[in-house]
C-alpha cells in the first residue's frame, strides 16, 4: 500500500490569490452577520455571499469537474440547510426569510467548495492565518479595550459591549479554533515552531480570560483523541467520536466532582460563577435536555417539523438579570426543536459522512497530516453543551468549512495516491515522499 512519509510537511506557508480572497471573505463575514442581527434583515448577507459566489458560480457552470465535486460533496449539506431554514421560518410565519437564508448558505457552500477546489494546501495556510488575525483583532483587542483588564474571567459573556459577534460563544470559539489550528501546524512543521508555540500559549490565555469550561475541555479532548487515533497506539474506532455527543448527558455522574472542586476551591475560575444547584444541573441544561429527549422519543408525528411555539420557560433557569436562556444548549436537541425529525436525520447523515471520511484518513495513514479531524472532533464535543447550528451565526458557517475540508482532504490524498507522477509535479515544493509498505 502506498503511504505518505512526512519529512518537512507544512513548511511552505505561502498564500495564493484564491486563499487571500478566502481570508477577506471570512474576515468580512463576521460583521456582515452582525448587521443581520442589528437590522433584522438577511438581505445584506444575501448580497454579500452572492458577490463572493459569482466567480464560484461561473466555475460551476464552465468546469464539469468542479460541478461533479460540488454535487458529490455538497448535495446533502445544501438539502439540510434548505430543510432547516424553510421549516424553522415556516413555523415563524416568515417563509421568505427561510428561502433567503437557504440561498445564503447554498452560496456559502459553493464559495467554500470553490476556495478548496485544487487548493487544499493554500487553503490550510490561509485558514491558520485568518484565525490568528481574528483571534487578535476581532477578539482580544476589542474585549481588552472594553474591560481594560487581563483578570482571568473578565471577558466572559461580553456581547453587546463589544458589538462584533452574534452570540457569546462565537468569540471564545474562534480562540479555541485558533488554538487547535496552531497546534496542528506546530505538530507538523519544522519551521517557526516558536511562533506557533506563542500562538498556542496566547490562545490558552485568552480562553482563561473568557473562563469557558466547555471550550477548554473540548479543545483538550480533541487534541488527545486525534493524537491517539493518529498514533495507532490503541485499537480505537473513529466511530467512537459519536460517543462524544452523549458525554454531557452523563452530567449526573460528572457533577459531583465539580461540586467537590467548588467546595474545596480547586479551579475556582471555572466554578465560582455558578452556585451548587447550577453545577448539579449543568447550569440548568439537564432540565431542558430531559424534556426535549422525551419529545424525541415520543416519535409523535407533530414534531416532524419541530416544536411549535416557544419552549416552556420552566425548562430553563433564571439568569442573574431575571431572564432565561431559552434554548437547549445542545446542537442536536436544539436542531430538533427548530427543525424537527427531518433536520435531525439529515444532520446525523452528514455527521456519519464526516466520521466515515476520518476513517478513510486512518486507513490511508494520513490523519496526522489533516487539520479537519481535530476541528470536527472539537465541533462534536462542544455540541453536547452548546447550540452551534442556530440561524445566522459564524459557527454555523464554520461547520460547513469543517465538513467540506474533510471531504476535500480525503479526495485530495486519494487522488494523490492514484496519480503519483501528477502529485510530484504539482506539489513537489511541499516535501512529501512516497514510500511503499
Amino acid at each position: 500500500m502506498k503511504q505518505f512519509n512526512k519529512t518537512r510537511s507544512l513548511n511552505n506557508n505561502s498564500i495564493n490569490f484564491k486563499s487571500l480572497m478566502f481570508m477577506v471573505y471570512i474576515i468580512l463575514l463576521i460583521p456582515t452577520c452582525r448587521f443581520v442581527t442589528e437590522f433584522q434583515n438577511s438581505f445584506y448577507l444575501f448580497e454579500y455571499t452572492l458577490l463572493f459566489a459569482l466567480p464560484a458560480l461561473k466555475t460551476l457552470l464552465l468546469d464539469v469537474k468542479f460541478r461533479k465535486v460540488v454535487f458529490k460533496y455538497s448535495t446533502a449539506l445544501m438539502f439540510f440547510y434548505i430543510i432547516y431554514f424553510t421549516t424553522f421560518y415556516y413555523k415563524e410565519g416568515k417563509i421568505f426569510s427561510g428561502y433567503l437564508n437557504s440561498f445564503i448558505f447554498i452560496f456559502h457552500i459553493i464559495i467554500i467548495s470553490y476556495f478548496l477546489y485544487e487548493n487544499e494546501f493554500f487553503f490550510k495556510n490561509s485558514l491558520v492565518l485568518v484565525f490568528n488575525i481574528l483571534s487578535i483583532f476581532f477578539v482580544f483587542i476589542p474585549h481588552y479595550k472594553y474591560t481594560n483588564s487581563l483578570t482571568l474571567g473578565n471577558f466572559y459573556n461580553l456581547l453587546d459591549e463589544v458589538g462584533i459577534f452574534n452570540g457569546t460563544l462565537e468569540a471564545p470559539s474562534i480562540v479555541a479554533i485558533c488554538l487547535l489550528l496552531n497546534f496542528f501546524v506546530l505538530k507538523n512543521t519544522n519551521k517557526k515552531k516558536w511562533f506557533y508555540s506563542i500562538c498556542i500559549l496566547f490562545s490558552i490565555f485568552q480562553l482563561l480570560l473568557f473562563s469557558r469550561r466547555g471550550l477548554i475541555f473540548s479543545s483538550l479532548i480533541s487534541i488527545i483523541y486525534v493524537y491517539i487515533v493518529s498514533r495507532n497506539k490503541f485499537k480505537i474506532s473513529v466511530y467512537w467520536q459519536g460517543v462524544l455527543i452523549f458525554v454531557p448527558f452523563l452530567w449526573n455522574i460528572l457533577s459531583p466532582a465539580l461540586v467537590i472542586m467548588q467546595e474545596m476551591g480547586f479551579f475556582s475560575i471555572f466554578t465560582t460563577r455558578n452556585d451548587l444547584d447550577e453545577i448539579k444541573t449543568a447550569t440548568g441544561r439537564l432540565i431542558a435536555w430531559q424534556e426535549i429527549i422525551s419529545l424525541i422519543l415520543s416519535f409523535d408525528s407533530k414534531y416532524i417539523l419541530g416544536y411549535w411555539g416557544e419552549l416552556p420557560q420552566n425548562w430553563f433557569l433564571n439568569t442573574e438579570d431575571g431572564s432565561r436562556y431559552a434554548h437547549a444548549h445542545n446542537t442536536f436537541l436544539q436542531l430538533f426543536v427548530e427543525g424537527g425529525y427531518m433536520s435531525l436525520i439529515l444532520l446525523s447523515i452528514i455527521i456519519l459522512k464526516c466520521i466515515s471520511n476520518i476513517k478513510k484518513m486512518v486507513s490511508l495513514k494520513i490523519i496526522s497530516m489533516c487539520y479537519s479531524p481535530i476541528l470536527f472532533t472539537f465541533f462534536l464535543t462542544i455540541s453536547g453543551t452548546e447550540s452551534l447550528l442556530r440561524g445566522i451565526s459564524f459557527l454555523n458557517f464554520f461547520f460547513i468549512i469543517i465538513y467540506l475540508s474533510l471531504c476535500f482532504e480525503v479526495e485530495y490524498f486519494e487522488r494523490s495516491f492514484i496519480d503519483k507522477t501528477e502529485y510530484k509535479k504539482k506539489y513537489v515544493d511541499y516535501k512529501y515522499d512516497f514510500i511503499r509498505e
